[in-house]
């Protein structure tokens, strides 16, 4: 763990009720044309938060009484997914939020299913804040291991500028976001470049080292992308068939460069160790800033959503809350838009966000229209069957 001061310290119905807006944008504020829906809360569910000390009030006196001071709140550990994401999110939520509440944030790195449920049953949470995107909140709710939000704690004009459609009662919603068709444009200039899955898939055509997530830490498999490429339409793409899926991923298998986290995913890129696969929309911006021979195919992409959220028993709730109504506002998502490209949820973010940069953004109607919104539903039920199939599949 590091502190962010140092840098070292129903189901398939359901989704189809999510309507993706891909009409021109009004003038204003950029609304996101994607709404991915609020991730359904498994029953039964019981979790409340955890309940907060309130200084009693004084015994009123002849003399005016000395107000009570407010009891100091500890820190704020918060459990991310590392690389220039985690770099962005310092520099736009942790360290404003330290500076304007005077709570310090410790980070941590790795979002793991597994770990989060051993911390929880261990009575040992070690984390107050956890980044999840909408498959593993499900499998969290479903695993009765987080806490209700309190929205009282929120701002309320910063609640009504989300979609209702990604608002969730244990979870706050901050990005949009889109794993993508990724590609070196020293390799394949832009316009000769795969347009489609199933020219990643071939490596005649397209030769070189593709890469994609190696099914760890939380991460999910390209399955999808493996069916899409086997000729599998948008909309039947769930329930994934796990066996084609594999099936089709075999064919390039010992072509393909596995990466452990979602920085060295990107690293990959950087490195040339791969030309193209998959990527994320937000940290493929970011490296373009720095120069990086890369760019983005929209079509096929895999549209997403990240919340934050609080683990059951986490030792500062309150302090947990007064970063989740921070990072609620449309300022701090806005700054982060600036220095990694992703999405913000509350629409008073493009109060901040130039017009230009919007339409680079996944949630700009001419990149999402050709995009799928993954179903959270499906992978929060078999992400934990998926991976350990995944992992034997590996060794073969």
């Amino acid at each position: 763990m590091k502190s962010s001061k140092s840098k070292k310290v129903s189901r398939r119905e359901f989704l189809k009720s999510v309507a993706v807006a891909t009409g021109a944008l009004a003038a204003g504020p950029l609304l996101a044309a994607c709404a991915p829906a609020a991730v359904p809360t498994p029953t039964p569910t019981t979790a409340k938060p955890t309940p907060v000390a309130v200084a009693p009030t004084p015994t009123p006196t002849t003399a005016p009484p000395t107000a009570t001071p407010t009891p100091k709140i500890g820190p704020v550990t918060i459990l991310s997914k590392g690389g220039s994401y985690q770099e962005a999110q310092r520099k736009a939520y942790f360290q404003p939020f330290e500076k304007e509440t005077g709570i310090k944030v410790i980070e941590a790195e790795g979002v793991d299913l597994a770990k989060i449920k051993a911390m929880v049953e261990s009575k040992n949470v070690e984390v107050d804040v956890i980044d999840a995107d909408a498959s593993l909140l499900y499998a969290l709710k479903k695993a009765n291991l987080v806490e209700k939000i309190d929205p009282s704690k929120i701002d309320k004009a910063d609640l009504d500028s989300v979609d209702p459609k990604m608002l969730d009662p244990y979870a706050v919603p901050h990005i949009v976001y889109s794993a993508i068709l990724c590609y070196r444009t020293d390799v394949f200039p832009t316009g000769k470049h795969p347009k489609s899955w199933a020219e990643v898939w071939d490596v005649k055509k397209f030769p070189g080292k593709r890469t994609f997530p190696s099914g760890e830490r939380g991460s999910l498999p390209p399955l999808e992308f493996a069916l899409l490429a086997d000729g599998i339409p948008v909309d039947k793409l769930y329930p994934i068939d796990i066996d084609r899926a594999f099936k089709k991923i075999d064919e390039i298998k010992k072509d393909i460069v596995w990466a452990h986290t979602s920085a060295q995913l990107m690293q990959f890129y950087v490195d040339k160790e791969a030309v193209v696969g998959q990527g994320w929309d937000g940290r493929v911006g970011a490296l373009k800033k720095q120069g990086a021979p890369l760019e983005i195919e929209w079509n096929q992409g895999r549209l997403m959503l990240d919340y934050f959220v609080i683990p059951k028993g986490a030792k500062n709730y309150e302090g947990a809350m007064r970063f989740l109504a921070y990072i609620a506002k449309g300022k701090p998502q806005a700054d982060l838009v600036k220095i990694i490209p992703y999405g913000p949820t509350n629409k008073r973010a493009y109060d901040y966000i130039d017009a230009a940069v919007a339409r680079t953004l996944t949630s700009y109607p001419d990149n999402v229209k050709n995009q799928f919104i993954y179903d959270a539903v499906w992978w929060g039920e078999n992400l934990q069957k998926v991976v350990e199939k995944w992992n034997e599949w590996k060794l073969r």
